[in-house]
């Protein structure tokens, strides 16, 4: 007895080459925005410890919106319905809000980027990924001023750890931007709370004295240098301000 093969003359019933399984959700290529979001996270969930049953769903919404913000259509209609869900089965409406504007704010920054520039998108897309899980948390927890001193600090440095790499490798095109989101957030953070200004901006005036007159740093040089300052302000925060 013979067996049945697979194939008929040349034609073969298998596909040839590798089978490809694109998945909607993938990590995205700006390490320094996964950095400061992962970051964010953590402190939003020791910030809302005690809250954190009504921060479980919102929270994973969030990062799956993030992961989706490749396809900024797709993480808009996804973070929108999510919002919708989240508030018709928890009540959780102040929640359900920041998750929505997450998609909303995805959505924006890719319309903005086709029409102003890449530095709109990657400065707007920093701003979201460093507040917005706190924020979320600090609705959740309900916190007092020292949460949204958090938030202020937090927000300002990771735009400011972003202009660092811009001002370091002399990219004068994409610095200004920067350099005004970023001055307008260390002098409310200053009028807030001098003392967290001051600790938070710490780990970045050595990176201007030292780094400023040399040869163009690597990015993989800065990245590294700019993770460990938002290690630094993360640990103060902890510290000093949530705890």
């Amino acid at each position: 007895m013979s067996t049945q093969s697979i194939t008929t003359g040349s034609k073969s019933f298998l596909p040839k080459g590798r089978i490809k399984i694109s998945l909607p959700f993938r990590v995205p290529r700006e390490h320094g925005a996964l950095v400061c979001f992962a970051i964010s996270t953590v402190l939003a969930i020791k910030l809302a410890w005690q809250s954190l049953d009504f921060l479980l769903l919102p929270g994973i919404a969030l990062w799956l919106t993030f992961l989706l913000s490749h396809r900024p259509v797709r993480a808009f209609w996804f973070a929108v319905l999510s919002a919708f869900l989240i508030a018709l089965a928890s009540g959780a409406y102040t929640l359900a809000v920041p998750v929505a504007l997450f998609g909303i704010g995805i959505r924006i920054t890719s319309t903005v980027a086709a029409s102003f520039g890449s530095v709109w998108r990657e400065l707007m897309g920093m701003i979201g990924v460093a507040a917005m899980p706190l924020i979320m948390a600090s609705i959740a927890s309900r916190a007092d001023a020292a949460a949204w001193t958090a938030t202020l600090a937090y927000t300002a440095s990771a735009v400011a750890a972003s202009a660092m790499i811009h001002i370091l490798r002399r990219d004068s095109k994409r610095i200004e931007p920067y350099l005004w989101f970023s001055g307008a957030l260390w002098i409310w953070l200053g009028v807030h709370e001098p003392g967290a200004l001051l600790w938070c901006a710490m780990p970045f005036f050595p990176q201007l004295l030292f780094l400023s007159g040399k040869a163009k740093p690597s990015f993989k040089l800065l990245g590294i240098l700019e993770s460990a300052a938002m290690l630094w302000v993360s640990i103060f925060l902890w510290v000093s301000v949530i705890s």
